[in-house]
């Protein structure tokens, strides 16, 4: 029983994410497949092997025993053929570091990750910015050295977090638009159109939680990946928005934009990861020591 039974690598990592989730419905998005479809597969995969790995109810998904002891015998074999190819990429490629940086970072976040790369002699830094759900998909599937995006909980289970950064938010209206008294500024927030980050990226739904401690409920008239847009928008009067304060350092006319006071402040952490049980280089590890983030 075992690979020769029909089951591929990507079954394996499927139970697994099933597994790590505890849902099917959360394993789905992960994976990037609709729920129905990883259900099937999952029927298939018992089907092809002939044993129950997973108990289903109508409200959780629960491992039997014999799926937890077939996903303890399975469990190293993606990260040995994971790390069979990393070795060969090593071996057979020009030395270059992937960083992927999430959409929603601003210009003014890259400074502080890359400014020191001339430390590393010979080694081409090769940079992509994704959406979230992409980069998270990219390292589970070992595609990047070095990812730098929101942190979620859910990182903890796919990648290794070197580092976490504090980041500060701010509530930014136009400055020909009045600020709002305390009292008046429910009222005030309830009548602005909201630009807020693409509804696909933690920071959207990250804001719209501040926005509810803050006893306002907003729909956004755009979603827009990347916060120094969203500042120009604000600046030009299309709106208002919660954005880092760090975006505002490169901003052209800070003049242009006002700064409303918020109850409580409010920071998110950027995480800077790399795929999880990854056999680094020496470039790769010199790079993370060389981020000076501040």
């Amino acid at each position: 029983m075992g690979i020769n039974s029909g089951i591929s690598i990507e079954d394996i990592n499927l139970l697994h994410m099933i597994y790590i989730h505890g849902s099917i419905t959360k394993a789905s998005e992960s994976a990037g497949m609709s729920q129905s479809s990883l259900s099937k597969k999952l029927k298939t995969i018992e089907t092809k092997i002939g044993v129950t790995l997973f108990e289903r109810s109508t409200r959780k998904i629960t491992i039997t025993p014999l799926g937890l002891e077939f996903l303890e015998n399975t469990a190293s074999i993606p990260r040995t053929i994971e790390a069979a190819v990393s070795a060969l990429r090593l071996a057979d490629s020009p030395k270059y570091i992937q960083l992927d940086l999430a959409e929603s970072l601003s210009n003014a976040h890259i400074p502080g990750f890359i400014r020191k790369q001339e430390v590393i002699d010979d080694v081409n830094l090769r940079v992509a910015q994704h959406p979230q759900q992409m980069i998270i998909k990219r390292l589970q599937t070992n595609q990047v050295d070095v990812a730098i995006l929101p942190y979620t909980h859910e990182l903890d289970k796919i990648a290794t977090i070197h580092e976490l950064v504090d980041d500060q938010f701010i509530l930014l209206t136009s400055s020909k638009n009045p600020e709002p008294s305390m009292k008046s500024f429910q009222k005030w927030a309830g009548q602005q159109k909201w630009i807020l980050p693409d509804r696909n990226d933690i920071t959207h739904h990250q804001i719209k939680s501040w926005l509810r401690q803050e006893d306002v409920e907003c729909n956004a008239i755009m979603e827009i990946p990347n916060f120094d847009l969203i500042n120009h928008l604000v600046a030009l009067g299309h709106g208002v928005s919660i954005v880092p304060k760090r975006s505002l350092s490169l901003f052209y006319n800070r003049k242009l934009l006002r700064q409303v006071k918020l109850k409580e402040s409010y920071s998110q952490k950027i995480a800077i990861a790399s795929p999880l049980n990854a056999n680094h280089s020496q470039n790769v590890r010199e790079f993370l020591a060389s981020i000076a983030f501040s």
